[in-house]
């Protein structure tokens, strides 16, 4: 991997997924939520994840982000000299690949309330190791707030404050990016602007893309489009 990643933008990761499993148990009951899950995307493809409410989407999301650990299955990421079975390594080592290589894009946006625009975006960074203010800075002027970076999210739109957290997403140059609901709390004329700003964004990167989402005008902008349903994956006619 990349340590430069400051300075030089990487090419995406692959991500391979194979038979993930995840319950919750629930007094005496266990609940299944995802029921042998398979996925594979080549690196820089985009990919969205359709579903129902409650269908698990955010469940798998967090299993192929390194977040939530599966009962069982692989999710595997690698490029042309490396690959990860993220789930043989320890929370420590995860939170490293998360830190390293990964970018989160959020429905709710995710800032920290008391910091401005410009720590929000730093934040990661420095969480990696990294005080690159210029870096922050050129970010905020790329997605459009070079005039906001020291306003805190209470004094800016929804708009703006997912335009935050895009520049954060995308300031340590992720090699895999995940977006959970990227536009459900804008508008629809601002969330097609987060929709395009999001694809110009990713494309000039080369990170891979996996996201979930209720709309289908976004999920026909990916490459490949699944459908999850009774906890498990199917590719979906929104792709068509």
């Amino acid at each position: 991997m990349n340590n430069d990643t400051e300075n030089t933008a990487s090419s995406g990761f692959s991500l391979t997924a194979k038979g993930l499993i995840r319950s919750l148990s629930l007094s005496s009951q266990t609940v299944p939520i995802i029921q042998g899950v398979d996925l594979q995307l080549s690196a820089g493809e985009t990919c969205a994840i359709i579903g129902a409410s409650g269908s698990g989407k955010t469940t798998l999301l967090g299993m192929l982000a390194a977040m939530d650990v599966p009962n069982s299955g692989s999710v595997e990421i690698a490029d042309e000299d490396i690959s990860y079975s993220i789930y043989q390594h320890d929370e420590d080592w995860r939170a490293w690949l998360r830190g390293s290589a990964m970018g989160f894009v959020f429905q709710d946006f995710q800032l920290v309330d008391d910091m401005t625009a410009l720590d929000n975006v730093l934040l990661p960074l420095e969480l990696a190791g990294k005080r690159l203010p210029e870096l922050g800075r050129d970010w905020l002027k790329r997605v459009g707030l070079g005039d906001r970076m020291n306003h805190y999210p209470r004094q800016l739109s929804g708009g703006e404050q997912q335009r935050v957290a895009l520049a954060r997403a995308f300031a340590n140059h992720p090699r895999i990016l995940f977006a959970d609901e990227p536009t459900g709390s804008l508008d629809e004329s601002t969330g097609k602007a987060m929709i395009e700003l999001l694809f110009e964004l990713n494309t000039a990167s080369g990170s891979t893309l996996v996201m979930v989402t209720h709309d289908p005008v976004l999920a026909q902008r990916c490459d490949k489009v699944y459908l999850l349903k009774q906890g498990r994956l199917e590719p979906s006619l929104e792709a068509l």
